[in-house]
């Protein structure tokens, strides 16, 4: 028939067929294709973490700051460089100390483990005096309130859940409640399930400044033949005139607001039309 002859054990769709696959070492090939596309994997996984914590970065949130290092035994907390007591980080609350410090590096664990002598344990490069020793006094009474728990590992607790554990779903709350907060009374309207996705989005981008008008073009590096209004070329196209200022939008406004009989348009900015309290506010 021309078929070739083959042996075993070989392999089919990447798994060894025929072989005795009864020791660990028989795995090994099938187990280090597995590593290699879940290296891959976490890769890119870790890429569009550190993506997403420069976007919110940028959108002053600090998610690191909703972390919160609980000590136990002290043994994988840095004494010196986390912030595991007090209203932040010992290196910056006693700088002169800090300085002084032979292992910057040191644990919880090292520096309060108690001798039969002292409280602490530490181990300074020249001996403390004048300025430095009040310090250390305010040291050591911050360091009163504390205590190490031997049987119990050093964790680090998500602040948003009552429980310590992260969910996604607070993390996202957090973020609507400080980045909506600048919405005003249209912070619901944002919220507000009935209104359609696309106009949320067209709102939070108007009022970021953020819709690809000509001027915002221009600002991002994009050569234009022109950045003036294509529609009445009367004015530069910002994010405010093509909402307000241009005479055809302005006109559409008062079209709408002679249908819904609220008055007459007296918006001069998009934030003010988006954002602010008036008689003449509305539901977008």
């Amino acid at each position: 028939m021309g078929c070739q002859v083959g042996y075993f054990p070989f392999i089919y769709l990447g798994m060894p067929i025929g072989a005795k696959m009864i020791s660990v070492k028989d795995w090994s090939p099938v187990i280090d294709k597995f590593n290699n596309k879940l290296s891959g994997w976490k890769t890119r996984s870790m890429e569009n973490i550190v993506l997403a914590g420069i976007e919110m970065e940028n959108l002053q949130v600090h998610i690191k700051d909703y972390f919160v290092k609980t000590v136990g035994n002290g043994s994988n907390t840095l004494f010196w460089k986390e912030h595991w007591i007090g209203n932040e980080k010992l290196c910056n609350l006693f700088p002169r100390l800090y300085k002084l410090e032979s292992n910057p590096d040191v644990s919880v664990q090292d520096r309060m483990a108690a001798n039969n002598e002292e409280l602490y344990t530490w181990n300074w490069k020249r001996e403390i005096s004048g300025r430095v020793l009040s310090e250390l006094m305010n040291l050591e009474q911050l360091l009163s309130a504390a205590s190490l728990v031997s049987n119990l590992p050093d964790k680090v607790l998500w602040s948003l859940d009552i429980n310590g554990g992260f969910h996604i779903n607070r993390l996202s709350k957090e973020i609507d409640d400080q980045l909506l907060s600048e919405f005003g009374s249209q912070q619901e309207t944002i919220r507000c399930k009935l209104v359609p996705k696309k106009v949320k989005i067209f709102v939070w981008r108007a009022a970021k400044k953020k819709l690809p008008v000509r001027v915002e073009l221009d600002n991002r590096g994009i050569d234009l033949n022109s950045i003036r209004c294509p529609l009445c070329d009367d004015s530069l196209e910002s994010v405010d005139h093509a909402l307000i200022f241009c005479k055809h939008a302005r006109d559409v406004w008062e079209r709408i607001f002679k249908w819904w009989n609220i008055g007459s348009f007296k918006f001069f900015s998009s934030s003010e039309l988006l954002l602010e309290d008036s008689q003449a506010s509305f539901c977008l």
